[in-house]
């Protein structure tokens, strides 16, 4: 298996699970999240880890691969990978991490390289001593996500979340900004209903055009789904459409058809371009998934949170301080208008000591799912959610 095949086989996995976990908070709002950007922080502390604390990690990553080079090397090939995307004329494609110190706090050399050579990760040292000191600090690493993620994932580390006993945050930030390969006419798009639930609907803007694209029927979810690729044609945005108002709930118990295994629905399922006439609102969403620490925990990764119980004596140089994760927080975006689409995410970890041509209507008028997939990167699931309401 191919390097980065092995990364995105276990990074699919595990966005079906965190959906499905993810689920249940935000069944009624609008959801975004970058499974991607949340894999890369958990691996690079896992490099870090050390016995049960380890296994956790990347079993709750769903590697089914233990060798720690391996997995290391698959981080580096997506990685590096990204870093030769970028083609402005068609997509921007980045990702970065960062890990941040205590000043005096010696770090293992190893686990420094680990990082430096697979993660392409920087490192610095800030002062977390004081609540003046922590202000700061927060100020600084929330600067680096901001310019990451192009001004558009601000504050995601908040003061409160750093004190005396910080020793390490580790930050990932990832942005993308494409280009339809097949854009919208804004002559096209018009005022529409889009049906927030069987007993309400909102006004939206509604984009429209008739093209061929990658189209499934998928009965066994009783959806549809449409791909949308971006110019260059490494990426796409790929639409699954309940048939009812009220289908995202069975769409999320049954998520693992889709992804299972690895899968994904667009080189499984999304092989046959059919004509289609899409209407698709605009559409902005934000979140914030603070309870993150909660969520992997349901996921298998425990031990690392526990004071007593985490083993990260791979981290430091000399003695084990008893470091163990604190917290783990992540913010995303997407916009979605008629030229395509931007997405950025940003995510954050403290450690702390202790047939006939047919033309197929496809109207995107009610709760949807949606995923940015990279197909050089067998498929890769940067950042899915859902849309429960375009408005808000």
């Amino acid at each position: 298996m191919a390097e980065s095949a092995i990364l995105s086989t276990a990074n699919n996995e595990f966005t079906k699970d965190l959906y499905q976990a993810l689920f249940p908070g935000n069944s009624s709002g609008n959801l975004i999240f970058s499974p991607f950007s949340l894999n890369a922080v958990l691996g690079m502390v896992g490099l870090g880890a050390k016995g049960d604390t380890r296994d956790e990690i990347f079993r709750g990553l769903r590697f089914t691969e233990n060798s720690e080079e391996v997995i290391a090397k698959s981080y580096h090939s997506v990685i590096s990978g990204f870093q030769k995307a970028m083609s402005p004329e068609t997509f921007t494609l980045l990702t970065a991490n960062r890990v941040y110190s205590q000043v005096g706090f010696g770090l293992n050399q190893t686990f420094v390289n680990q990082l430096k050579d697979h993660f392409l990760a920087d490192f610095e040292q800030l002062d977390f001593s004081t609540s003046e000191n922590c202000k700061a600090a927060a100020d600084k690493i929330n600067n680096w996500v901001e310019s990451t993620t192009n001004n558009k994932i601000k504050d995601l580390i908040s003061q409160d979340a750093l004190g005396p006993l910080t020793r390490l945050v580790l930050v990932n930030g990832i942005y993308f900004k494409g280009l339809w390969e097949h854009q919208f006419k804004p002559d096209n798009t018009s005022k529409s209903q889009f049906r927030t639930s069987e007993s309400n609907q909102v006004d939206v803007d509604m984009m429209y055009i008739q093209e061929k694209f990658p189209y499934a029927e998928l009965p066994e979810l009783d959806a549809e789904a449409v791909s949308l690729p971006y110019k260059g044609g490494r990426l796409s945005m790929v639409i699954i459409l309940p048939k009812a108002v009220d289908g995202l709930t069975k769409l999320q118990t049954s998520i693992g058809s889709i992804l299972q295994g690895g899968k994904s629905l667009v080189s499984e399922r999304l092989t046959k371009t059919d004509k289609v006439e899409l209407s698709l609102p605009k559409f902005k969403i934000e979140a914030t998934i603070g309870n993150l620490s909660e969520v992997l925990q349901a996921l298998g990764i425990k031990s690392m949170f526990s004071q007593s119980g985490a083993d990260f004596s791979g981290i430091p140089e000399g003695a084990n301080p008893g470091l163990f994760v604190s917290s783990v927080i992540q913010k995303a975006f997407i916009e979605v208008n008629e030229e395509g689409a931007e997405a950025a995410a940003a995510t954050g970890l403290v450690m702390m000591m202790r047939c006939l041509p047919i033309t197929i209507p496809f109207i995107v008028d009610r709760p949807f799912y949606f995923q940015i997939v990279d197909h050089a990167n067998g498929e890769l699931v940067l950042f899915s959610g859902h849309c429960n309401d375009p408005t808000k």
